[in-house]
């Protein structure tokens, strides 16, 4: 069954698992220093999503910090897939519109702040935070639960005392994530390395999925993570992407109706010929032969 829902300025939303405890939706406030929009707790079950609106003019202008208290979800923005758990601070960055669903199995539980103004955009630029979406590991509900207690008590007439506090936690929060971020640009080299092989797996049908696009995403050079996969696996990124798509285009012709045009698609080659090409290579068969040779093998047993 469908989950219920209802729409909003802002989002589309499994509704019955929100507790909103502030809200004030005052397109002309954007501008301003700081500017609270929403705050509240999500209490999922295994049907709650979210789906943020393309529509409302607040797309734009309007910040997401999100703190997971317990279990686990995923965000889906740009291609990419972000799989967040207990424990997991984050940022969603103004003009993304991603699409957040709880796991089915431990759903999330979260407390969360939107926020537009001038402070965050300075906040990100100051801190370079200009990914869509910046996860962090970090201990970010004792933030959160004051930004909470401030607006609880919110004086719409006189609101310049509470956003000041709200200023000063904000930039607490944003050297939580520069220091998380340094941290995880240092671990060791193998853990990186593990990281990753389960992104590229994660994300084998991502559009832009590429070494540069890689190296961006874990702040490392592409030089670097060249010379990670000669030493753990003996060929270049590049390769290893490749053979990564071809493993997963064997996994769709055997387990799915997918024609080989529309496989080549997903897994964004240039073409249906460069994708049988790329598969011959590696198979020794063309995609088409492979899946009868094996469908038969299969069969036959």
């Amino acid at each position: 069954h469908e989950p219920p829902a209802f729409e909003a300025d802002q989002y589309h939303a499994h509704s019955l698992n929100d507790d909103i405890i502030f809200s004030d939706f005052n397109i002309k406030k954007v501008g301003l220093v700081l500017h609270p929009v929403q705050a509240g707790i999500t209490r999922a079950d295994s049907l709650y999503f979210c789906r943020y609106n393309d529509k409302t003019k607040y797309s734009e202008y309007m910040y997401v910090l999100e703190y997971v208290v317990s279990g686990r979800g995923v965000l889906e923005c740009g291609g990419k897939k972000h799989k967040v758990h207990g424990g997991d601070l984050y940022l969603i960055n103004r003009s993304s519109l991603p699409y957040c669903y709880a796991d089915p199995d431990e759903p999330f539980e979260k407390k969360w702040v939107h926020i537009c103004g001038r402070y965050m955009n300075a906040l990100c630029h100051t801190y370079s935070v200009n990914e869509p979406i910046v996860v962090v590991q970090a201990d970010g509900e004792p933030y959160m639960d004051r930004i909470h207690e401030i607006l609880l008590e919110y004086d719409f007439s006189n609101s310049e005392p509470a956003n000041f506090r709200i200023m000063q936690i904000l930039l607490e929060i944003f050297q939580l994530i520069g220091i998380s971020q340094r941290s995880t640009a240092e671990k060791p080299e193998r853990v990186v390395f593990n990281q990753v092989l389960e992104y590229i797996s994660s994300n084998i049908t991502f559009d832009r999925l590429s070494p540069k696009q890689i190296s961006s995403y874990f702040y490392i050079s592409y030089r670097t993570l060249n010379r990670m996969f000669l030493k753990n696996l003996g060929i270049p990124p590049t390769k290893y992407i490749t053979a990564q798509k071809i493993e997963y285009a064997k996994q769709l012709l055997m387990t799915t109706g997918n024609t080989v045009e529309r496989i080549a698609d997903m897994l964004n080659f240039s073409s249906t010929q460069h994708f049988r090409k790329v598969f011959t290579a590696h198979c020794g068969l063309s995609p088409t032969k492979w899946k009868k040779m094996n469908a038969g093998g299969k069969n036959g047993r």
